[in-house]
């Protein structure tokens, strides 16, 4: 766990599997996140 919260290496790792990037679009996750509100946080 610290390993990837410092580098990020895991997630990278873990995100770069075409399988898993398959898998995420499948569920209807998009690749980059997306704001709905117009950015504002109340």
């Amino acid at each position: 766990m610290i390993e990837n919260f410092r580098t990020g290496l895991l997630w990278n790792l873990f995100m770069g599997a075409r399988e898993v990037r398959k898998g995420l679009s499948m569920l209807g996750f998009d690749s980059v996140p997306t704001c709905t509100d117009g950015g504002s946080q109340t």
